[in-house]
């Protein structure tokens, strides 16, 4: 996917590192807590998502809004191939959601990973929206 536009190339770059910090949250585990490294608690070595972490996500969301129309109806994938390949990222996102939760009825799960990862496939459509907005494109409607 050739990305053109920086603010939202910027903003998955970011995206990215939320992710690294996500995943060695959910990979480091709860048995290990007693663990060191450096003399120093392992767990205080590991990033955490935090309640800024989550609403950074949500002032992209309203800052793109800001630029779309208001949504009237369900929309369907597509657009833009940039548009269409951020609406599969929103269904990997929400198939991630998932699997977390599956995992929080085995383990404690810090609450603002689900947070995060919710307002993500948010972010996911609401960017797919805007990429095809910018690029010319209207919202495909989906009529039954």
């Amino acid at each position: 996917m050739k990305l053109k536009e920086e603010d939202i190339k910027s903003h998955l770059m970011d995206i990215q590192k939320d992710l690294h910090t996500i995943s060695s949250n959910l990979a480091y585990p709860s048995v290990l807590s007693q663990s060191k490294i450096d003399g120093s608690p392992m767990a205080n070595k590991i990033p955490r998502v935090t309640d800024k972490t989550v609403e950074k996500l949500e002032k992209w969301i309203d800052l793109y809004e800001e630029e779309l129309p208001p949504l009237k109806n369900f929309i369907l994938a597509g657009g833009t191939e940039e548009s269409a390949n951020l609406h599969i990222t929103r269904v990997i996102c929400r198939r991630a959601e998932r699997q977390i939760i599956r995992l929080m009825r085995e383990e404690e799960i810090e609450k603002n990973i689900l947070k995060y990862m919710n307002r993500l496939s948010d972010y996911f459509f609401t960017a797919a929206r805007l990429m095809s907005k910018r690029q010319g494109k209207e919202d495909i409607k989906w009529m039954p």
